[in-house]
């Protein structure tokens, strides 16, 4: 089974990563989510205009992301270590849970750098 990836080249996943949490993404039947970007070990994440945001594992608290963890974000962006989802609504919309369960995956992440096939005549 292959995974979802919406790009394999870093520059174009971050436009659609910051598009999809500006305009926020449709799911059938439940509604319009604002998605965030997983590391595992690191957090949740989403970018707010210039700045980038931590979002606590059942969503009800957000704060501007520290230096280190938005250098660490980037990091793992760049070794393609960081996934889009879609996570539940906190509250009623996660059966109150400590973590919210994600609802869709956007992109999954590799965690083996990026991969972009040689053009012709390299």
């Amino acid at each position: 089974m292959s995974r979802q990836r919406v790009s394999e080249k870093l520059d174009v996943f971050r436009d659609i990563a910051q598009m999809a949490m500006e305009a926020g993404v449709f799911v059938s039947g439940k509604g319009v989510f604002y998605p965030v970007l997983r590391v595992i070990g690191l957090g949740d994440f989403r970018y707010e205009g210039d700045k980038t945001v931590w979002v606590s594992p059942d969503g009800g608290q957000v704060r501007d992301a520290t230096g280190q963890e938005a250098s660490e974000l980037d990091a793992a962006l760049e070794r393609d270590q960081a996934s889009l989802v879609v996570l539940a609504r906190p509250g009623f919309g996660s059966g109150y849970k400590d973590v919210r369960p994600v609802l869709k995956v956007l992109h999954a992440a590799s965690g083996n750098g990026w991969r972009v096939p040689a053009a012709a005549g390299d």
